[in-house]
């Protein structure tokens, strides 16, 4: 294991823009109360340029490389380091390390580091060794993990102290050689409606799950189609991509379009295939596909109608009432016209009678 100080500005940045972390951010130089540290891929000599450690081995092969932790706090710092496989987030596919508390099953356990610990001065660097063993019996394809150098800061919650871990990584993919296999799976799709208060547009919401069932990474990108009835096309939307789907993951991966006309019934489409990879294109491929619907019914369009119908039911009703009665008070008159026509008649007969008497 070795240690440097890193003596100038340039060469702080030049490993910032180096090294990875789980997040992936770049660290920058710290305050005087933070503690900002990297991990990248390095030779004796310190960071190489490389972004990430990447091997393409045969089974039994035992692989020797540096990683360069480097503390950019203003203070003396001790940094815990480990290996931990490659794992993505359930919630969106986002690449992540196992924790230290978890078990490695794959890579994680193939690699051992010099050290597991390393105090570090200020912008002081210490170059430490490692060694990856592949099993003999390694299956084929794409194993990924990261080396972790952590930082745990003691806080305060509910009246009580608590440890946080803060991690940095570098990320490890090997693959073993043999058969390759790229096979996806996606299922699931489940699609809501909402138009809220607007009668003419409203968002479709939902989700589906994605499956690797391959033995290789895959660099994902979605394309959500929405049609309505007999189907008419609204609309082809890009959903959010999945950089780097490892091999047996699931993933959950949300569905959020706006402005979606309200067309009483929706196909939901999604079409998920292997993305070009930092603008080259994926040497595996796949497609897998999941359908749904959702009904998307114009209820404010819908409550306009019926009060439009309310009123010209209204109208014309009152309008035959109306009528109704006029005709009613016309027969009234018509009537009230025979009974005085009658009574006088009958008036001028009595006096026609009298006056022949």
């Amino acid at each position: 294991m070795k240690r440097t100080s890193a003596i100038t500005n340039a060469a702080v940045a030049a490993a910032l823009l180096l090294a990875g972390s789980l997040a992936f951010p770049a660290p920058a130089l710290a305050a005087e109360d933070d503690v900002t540290w990297s991990v990248a891929p390095a030779s004796e000599q310190g960071p190489d340029g490389r972004t990430r450690f990447e091997y393409a081995v045969d089974p039994g092969v035992t692989i020797t490389d540096t990683v360069a932790i480097t503390n950019f706090s203003a203070t003396e710092q001790t940094f815990q380091l480990y290996a931990a496989d490659g794992v993505n987030e359930f919630d969106g596919g986002e690449y992540s390390l196992r924790t230290k508390s978890e078990t490695n099953t794959d890579l994680g356990v193939w690699t051992t580091l010099a050290t597991t610990e390393v105090t570090l001065g200020p912008n002081q660097r210490s170059d430490v060794p490692f060694t990856i063993v592949v099993p003999a019996n390694a299956t084929p394809g794409d194993h990924s993990a990261g080396i972790v150098a952590a930082f745990t800061r003691t806080g305060t919650g509910e009246g009580q102290a608590v440890d946080v871990e803060q991690r940095v990584g570098s990320r490890i993919y090997l693959r073993v050689s043999g058969d390759i296999q790229s096979n996806l799976v996606a299922s699931g799709l489940v699609a809501g409606y909402d138009s809220g208060f607007n009668p003419f547009s409203g968002d479709l919401d939902g989700h589906y799950t994605i499956q690797n069932n391959g033995n290789v990474r895959l660099p994902l990108e979605q394309v959500i189609r929405v049609s309505g009835p007999f189907g008419i096309p609204l609309g082809e939307f890009e959903g959010e991509a999945v950089p780097d789907l490892l091999p047996g993951q699931l993933v959950d991966i949300p569905v959020a379009i706006a402005n979606i006309a309200p067309a009483f019934l929706l196909t939901v489409d999604a079409t998920i295939t292997t993305a070009d990879a930092a603008g080259e294109p994926s040497a595996e491929t796949a497609t897998a596909t999941t359908s749904a619907t959702a009904w998307a019914v114009p209820w404010m369009i819908l409550l306009a109608l019926l009060l439009i119908a309310g009123l010209i039911v209204l109208v014309v009703w009152r309008r035959r009432v109306n009528r109704a009665r006029m005709h009613a008070a016309i027969e009234q008159l018509r009537a009230d016209g025979r009974e005085q026509a009658a009574v006088e008649a009958a008036s001028n007969e009595r006096e026609h009678v009298g006056s022949r008497a």
